[in-house]
């Protein structure tokens, strides 16, 4: 491998757009299953620099610029340099609804080596939920795992040392060319088909030159997939585009959850019971309800999380039992709706002389209470648990927190835009995530996900990752 100056005037095989670990893991994939020649490109390089500017944006909605700038990065590695570590499977709820257009089963066949390359133990997707007694399966216990976490650019930390990160390996791949501080701003078009990629030194003045490939990835995340795309196709943009945007809503301390402790220790016990690869303090412990109940009710879902929990006596079923407390903290699905949507601009441009992109989204915070309160009916049914809600509504968390109002911000977790799906109608790409329309193009990451979960996103957008980049192995 080679961190190369200028691209190779030869062209490649296979040019991948975005060094995240969607970029990062289809290109290392795919240079193991062949002897395809790869261009990994990333806007910025080692370190932030003159890319924070290309990352801005317009904003409308809850959410100002700022926040999808961070949750944006422009860096070798992508946003994983900023990632907490949380890994869980999705919720198998939205393919029950058929949202997705392959079988549950076949995502789950990639979270095993999705799990190795982030470095969590095989617990992670072989014992991702169990039902909490007494609830007759509504309610499940969910645990996060914690990557070290996994840097997906040359070096990551753990414990305090500096460790070789997932993007090291290409340092030894000699299929693969790393281009860093140069920016895709157009793909080359001709009927059906991608010829290339325009790209420019990301510096204002630059002249942007062509790259040759007979195949492209864009996975530059859920913003900058959908610009590069509208900026490409133009009128001919899938109608689709930029549409469904979603995030994860995430509730502070907008109630007080008690559980039976014996209940909760019952399930919270199968998170590391018999497997030494969970390191103490490496698991987060959640509550929810189960994906089938969440589907015959129309909820979506929703995960308490016990963070940090104390003893306490808790009046349950008209007796006192032992219980763990915790003011709340939910992760909560946000459901695909056409308003929230990434497009272009008519008037900011950055230094490239682009439109930037323009970014709205509202969270629908009636619909997450519905979930929670759902879930506390079930809760108090059994007799195990119950949520005491406050008075006070949880407000978009903009500025400063004021101290014991409860409040919603976001995950940092930016899916949809380009989502998979049958119907090109209502969505961007097939099933393989090639873009409808073209025989070469493709989209790796979460902008692929026409519905999440309650989950955090980064195990499934390497999962898919592989998946896609076996599909291109096997179409060569």
């Amino acid at each position: 491998m080679t961190v190369v100056a200028q691209p190779s005037r030869s062209g490649y095989d296979v040019v991948v757009v975005g060094s995240g670990p969607a970029g990062v893991t289809v290109a290392r994939k795919l240079a193991a299953l062949t002897d395809l020649r790869i261009l990994l490109v990333e806007s910025g390089a080692e370190d932030i620099g003159v890319a924070r500017e290309l990352a801005k944006v317009v904003a409308e909605g809850d959410f100002g610029p700022a926040y999808y700038a961070t949750h944006s990065q422009r860096i070798f590695g992508g946003t994983s340099n900023i990632w907490s570590g949380y890994c869980a499977v999705l919720d198998e709820r939205p393919f029950l609804n058929d949202e997705w257009p392959f079988p549950y089963a076949e995502l789950y066949n990639h979270y095993p080596e999705a799990a190795r390359i982030l470095n969590v133990p095989p617990a992670v997707h072989e014992r991702p939920e169990a039902a909490l007694a007494g609830t007759g399966g509504n309610v499940v216990y969910r645990p996060w795992y914690l990557s070290p976490p996994v840097r997906f650019g040359w070096h990551g930390k753990r414990d305090g040392e500096a460790r070789l990160g997932a993007g090291d390996w290409v340092r030894k791949s000699a299929a693969v060319d790393v281009l860093l501080g140069h920016t895709v701003t157009r793909l080359t078009i001709r009927d059906e088909r991608v010829e290339g990629v325009s790209l420019a030194p990301s510096k204002a003045g630059a002249t942007p030159i062509h790259v040759a490939a007979d195949r492209s990835v864009l996975a530059a995340g859920a913003i900058q997939n959908a610009r590069l795309l509208f900026l490409s196709l133009g009128k001919n943009s899938p109608p689709a585009l930029g549409r469904y945007l979603m995030e994860h809503p995430h509730l502070y301390d907008y109630a007080y959850f008690e559980i039976d402790k014996a209940a909760a220790e019952s399930v919270m016990a199968r998170a590391t019971a018999g497997d030494a690869a969970v390191r103490e303090g490496a698991v987060a412990h959640g509550i929810g309800l189960s994906s089938a109940f969440a589907n015959a009710h129309a909820l979506g879902s929703a995960t308490i999380e016990l963070v940090a929990p104390r003893l306490v006596k808790a009046l349950l079923v008209g007796r006192r039992e032992t219980a763990l407390a915790a003011n709340l903290v939910l992760r909560a699905e946000m459901p695909p709706l056409e308003s929230n949507a990434v497009d272009l601009s008519r008037a900011a441009t950055d230094f490239l002389g682009q439109p930037r992109a323009r970014v709205a989204m509202k969270f629908d915070l009636a619909a997450v209470e519905a979930t929670v309160r759902a879930l506390n009916a079930e809760l108090v049914r059994a007799g195990v648990a119950r949520i005491q809600f406050s008075n006070q509504k949880p407000s978009i968390l903009r500025g400063h927190r004021v101290p014991g109002t409860p409040f919603a911000t976001g995950g940092g977790h930016l899916m949809g835009t380009t989502r998979m799906g049958r119907d090109p109608s209502r969505s961007v790409t097939d099933a393989n995530g090639r873009v409808h329309g073209f025989s070469n193009l493709y989209v790796a990451g979460a902008s692929l996900f026409p519905a999440a979960s309650a989950a955090n996103p980064t195990l499934t957008i390497v999962a898919l990752a592989l998946r896609l980049a076996k599909h291109l192995a096997r179409a060569q």
